[in-house]
């Protein structure tokens, strides 16, 4: 499988997708549901940085970088 990492402004329901969100605001655009943005906010709590959202047709990563000095 050839993997292919673009910076889009627009996509389809049916593409994977890898966000980079820094804040939980960045989020409300993305159309998640409540349970999936449960989901993202418990993982966040419990410090991880990158959370799977499957939605069957395709997958979401969710990636909340921490910050390097």
């Amino acid at each position: 499988m050839k993997t292919i990492i673009k910076n889009k402004s627009s996509f389809s329901q049916k593409e994977d997708l890898i966000l980079l969100c820094e804040k939980k605001n960045s989020l409300s655009n993305f159309n998640f549901s409540e349970p999936e943005l449960n989901h993202i906010k418990s993982e966040w709590r419990n410090k991880k940085e990158i959370v799977l959202i499957n939605q069957y047709q395709r997958l979401i990563f969710i990636v909340k970088p921490t910050n390097y000095k």
